[in-house]
C-alpha cells in the first residue's frame, strides 16, 4: 500500500523551479515533471511549488492506504479536482504522483506497464531551432530522423554526430549564433535558407519540422515576425505545402493553428506518405483526439503526458491513436528535468519516434533508451513507419 506522499522542487533546463513528486511504499519512488515554453491553450494547468505544498496535504489522506495502482490514484485525484484542466490540483502535481505511483507499481521499470515490450522508437532530433525557443527562424524546430540505422544505439549516435557536424558547418560558414533553450543550433539563416542548408549537407536522414503555427496565428493572419511578413490562412497553407514538397519533409508538425482541424486534414490528403502530426492540435487529450479522428486530420500524434495531467488519460490517447493507425510520438518539453520516464513510456507504448534534443537535460532519456536496448531481450527498431516520400 501507499504509505506516504511528498513533493520537492528541482531546477529544470530553463533554470526555473519544477515539481518532483514522491510516493512511498517499500521505499520512495519519484518523478519530476517538465513544462513547455510554447504551451497550447488546451493543455492542463500547472501549479507552483508553494501551491502544491498546500494541495498535497489535501490529497494525502485520500491516497495513503490505497493500493499501488496508478489508475486508482489518478481517479482519486480527478475526484478531488473535478475540472477539465487540473486547474485546482495542477497537472504537474497530478502527473508527478501518477508516474511515481506507476514506478512503484513496476519497481522503477515503467516500460513494463503494458506487458513486456521490445519495440524501440527512432530518435527524432531537434538540430536547428527558432520561434519561441530562440533563434532566427519563425518556425520552431528543424528535425532529423536517422532512419537507416538498425539499432537504437546506432541511431542515437548517428543523430549526435549529425548535430555536431551541423554546428561545425554553421561555424565554418560564419552562420552560427549559438544554441537555444533545447540545445538546438541557432543561425543567421531564415526558414527557407535553413532547409536549403540542411538539404545541401546530404545527411542521409529524413527531414522534419515543427512549425508551431499557433504561436504565429493572431486570429486573422499568420504573422512571421522574424521575416516581417504576414500571411492569410490560404497563403500560409500554400507556403507550408511548398516547403513539404520542395524539401521532401517526411515529418510536419503543427503546421496550422491549434483549432484548424480542416487544414490539417487537407494537407494530409495531399501527402499520404508523410507524417502529418498534431501537438497543440491534440494536446494529448482524448476529446481533442476524437475530433481529429472524425476529421482525419493527422497521421501522427505527439504524446506529452503533462499536457493532459495523468497516465490514465495519456494511455487512453495512445490506445485511441493506435486503434486508428495514428503513429505514436512521445516528446520531451522545452523546459526539461533530468528524469527519464519518457524513455520507458516509449517502449511501453511501442512508440514509432521519440522527439527530443540530443544533449543536456534530454540526454538521460536517450541514455535510458540505450540502456533498455541492452536490457530487453529481442529489442528491435519499429518497422511500422514507411520512410518514403
Amino acid at each position: 500500500m501507499i504509505e506516504d506522499l511528498k513533493i520537492s522542487k528541482v531546477i529544470n533546463s530553463a533554470k526555473k523551479e519544477a515539481l518532483k513528486a514522491g510516493v512511498k511504499t517499500d521505499k520512495w519512488y519519484y518523478a519530476s515533471i517538465p513544462c513547455g515554453t510554447s504551451r497550447g491553450k488546451h493543455e492542463a494547468k500547472d501549479v507552483t511549488y508553494a501551491k502544491a505544498k498546500v494541495i498535497i496535504r489535501k490529497i494525502k489522506p485520500k491516497v495513503v492506504g490505497s493500493d499501488i495502482d496508478y489508475k486508482k490514484i489518478d481517479k482519486i485525484i480527478r475526484n478531488i479536482d473535478k475540472t477539465n484542466n487540473f486547474s485546482k490540483v495542477g497537472g504537474n502535481l497530478a502527473l508527478g504522483l501518477s508516474i511515481a505511483t506507476a514506478r512503484a507499481q513496476t519497481g522503477n521499470e515503467l516500460w513494463r506497464l503494458n506487458g513486456k515490450k521490445n519495440i524501440f522508437p527512432y530518435p527524432l532530433v531537434n538540430v536547428i531551432g527558432g520561434g519561441r525557443h530562440g533563434g532566427n527562424t519563425n518556425f520552431q524546430e528543424f528535425l532529423i530522423v536517422p532512419y537507416k540505422e538498425k539499432t537504437f544505439h546506432a541511431a542515437y549516435h548517428k543523430a549526435r554526430e549529425i548535430w555536431l557536424d551541423i554546428g561545425k558547418e554553421l561555424k565554418r560558414r560564419k552562420l552560427l549564433l549559438g544554441s537555444n533553450l533545447e540545445n538546438a543550433w541557432i543561425s543567421k539563416l531564415n526558414d527557407v535558407e535553413t532547409l536549403r542548408f540542411l538539404q545541401s549537407l546530404e545527411l542521409d536522414v529524413k527531414l522534419g519540422m515543427d512549425f508551431a503555427a499557433s504561436s504565429l496565428w493572431n486570429g486573422k493572419y499568420y504573422v512571421y515576425e522574424k521575416s516581417g511578413k504576414k500571411f492569410t490562412k490560404d497563403e500560409h497553407f500554400e507556403f507550408v505545402n511548398f516547403l513539404v514538397k520542395e524539401f521532401d519533409l517526411f515529418y510536419a508538425e503543427d503546421m496550422f493553428h491549434e483549432d484548424d482541424f480542416n487544414s490539417f486534414a487537407e494537407l494530409r490528403k495531399l501527402h499520404k506518405k508523410r507524417l502529418i502530426v498534431g501537438d497543440d492540435l491534440t494536446a494529448t487529450n482524448p476529446k481533442r483526439l476524437a475530433m481529429v479522428i472524425k476529421k482525419k486530420s493527422i497521421s501522427g500524434i505527439i504524446v506529452k503526458p503533462n499536457q493532459v495531467g495523468n497516465l490514465t488519460l495519456t494511455q487512453q490517447v495512445v490506445d485511441m491513436a493506435k486503434k486508428n493507425r495514428i503513429k505514436i510520438i512521445p516528446s520531451h518539453r522545452s523546459s526539461e528535468t533530468k528524469d527519464s520516464w519518457q524513455a520507458d513510456l516509449c517502449v511501453a507504448w511501442g512508440a514509432h519516434l521519440f522527439k527530443s534534443g540530443i544533449v543536456g537535460f534530454d540526454a538521460p532519456k536517450l541514455e535510458r533508451l540505450a540502456q533498455l536496448w541492452k536490457k530487453i531481450p529481442g529489442a528491435k527498431m519499429g518497422k511500422t513507419i514507411k520512410f518514403g516520400s
